[in-house]
């Protein structure tokens, strides 16, 4: 069966950088609508008190512009496959939206309006933190990149096509001065280059609120968030998946003889040699202590137990070539669940798959056991990938 769209995103972009785009754009449209409505009520009561003017009823039309797109979105968002183009897209209209109203206003002869209105300027500071909001560098640069372009292209068609400088001082607004506008578009490269480095600084820091610190690959919470995931979407697709937990037989003995130093690089080599041996859609992170879990994506049952026969004999291979002698007993338990029609929870397939491992250390270790609980020796399976 076809991978359904949000997990083809998530294995282009991986899994972190998929879920979190949803989340923060679904946020971001959140704060959207908040300000759209905000900024209507507040352009209703001034209207109500001061008189109607030309730019406050574009000023609204924009605004009601805003909020059906934001509703438009919204919808879209439900369907995490629109992720990839919809960002692009909001970007793009949360700064047009304001340099279009901007140009209303210079078509219905308040041009001064439109470039020396500080509440209209400050609307792309508005745009500008939405943009960052998103903590994606790419996004952040084009939406950057944007809104200057635009700004300036403002400013020219207010020079060029109205005339701006020659016209008459307004009462409120003043009068077209090239310094005003040059110092209003050195404040947006500032705020511009500000959400660039803020939102290159936010990477390391989210990157480690999923990953563990020493291993480098995934934590057990975020593991879980990802198990969650591709259980509703295997359940509603008919997908098969397998959940592996693997132990590290004899760790504590290692431990205590070696040193907690080369014990932890026992465990950085053993995370490093799963990552280099798996598939880059299935998801490993560090379970706790010296246990490890990861995600045997859309593989049969049968397929399961043939890659971990193979995977348990290349590991074992590997730690005897790897470690110094006496450290024969350290080797792997593996103890696997496959998604079961009945499973109503992702925490029953994870209990299974912890109740199989404890079968298979309690086995004497250095096996696997399987869904059905039957203790497969390492000597079952194929030599081959």
């Amino acid at each position: 069966m076809r991978a359904y769209p949000w997990f083809e995103i998530l294995r282009e972009k991986g899994f972190a950088a998929a879920d979190v785009g949803l989340r923060n754009e679904r946020q971001v449209n959140g704060w959207r609508l908040f300000m759209i409505v905000l900024l209507a009520l507040v352009s209703l009561l001034g209207g109500a008190r001061g008189g109607w003017f030309k730019e406050d009823l574009i000023g609204l039309v924009f605004l009601g512009v805003g909020l059906a797109y934001t509703s438009v979105v919204a919808v879209l968002l439900r369907y995490p496959a629109t992720l990839r183009w919809v960002q692009y897209t909001t970007v793009t209209v949360d700064t047009s939206l304001v340099t279009f109203a901007l140009l209303g206003f210079m078509m219905v002869g308040r041009g001064i309006v439109a470039v020396n209105s500080q509440t209209s300027f400050l609307l792309y500071f508005i745009a500008i933190a939405l943009t960052g909001r998103r903590f994606d560098m790419r996004l952040a640069m084009f939406g950057g990149a944007l809104l200057l372009v635009e700004y300036t292209f403002l400013v020219a068609i207010g020079h060029f096509a109205y005339g701006l400088p020659q016209v008459a001082a307004d009462p409120n607004y003043g009068a077209f001065s090239w310094p005003m506008q040059l110092g209003r578009a050195l404040t947006l490269v500032v705020a511009v280059a500000v959400m660039i480095d803020t939102v290159a600084k936010s990477r390391p820091m989210r990157d480690s609120s999923i990953r563990d610190p020493l291993l480098g690959i995934y934590n057990r919470q975020y593991f879980e968030e990802v198990l969650a995931l591709e259980f509703e979407y295997s359940r509603k697709l008919g997908n098969s998946m397998t959940v592996v937990m693997l132990d590290l037989d004899g760790f504590k003995a290692y431990n205590q003889t070696h040193g907690r130093l080369k014990g932890d690089a026992l465990l950085v080599a053993v995370a490093d040699f799963l990552l280099r041996n798996l598939r880059r859609n299935d998801v490993l992170a560090r379970f706790g202590g010296d246990e490890f879990v990861f995600l045997l994506m859309e593989t049969p049952p049968d397929g399961a137990g043939v890659t971990l026969n193979r995977l348990q004999k290349n590991m074992d291979r590997w730690l005897k070539d790897m470690l110094p002698q006496g450290a024969a007993d350290t080797g792997f338990s593996f103890g696997l669940a496959v998604l079961d029609p009945h499973d109503s929870t992702p925490g029953q397939l994870l209990g299974r798959a912890s109740d199989h491992l404890l079968m298979a250390k309690g086995a004497g270790g250095g096996v696997i056991c399987d869904e059905e609980g039957r203790i497969l020796p390492a000597e079952v399976g194929s030599e081959e990938a």
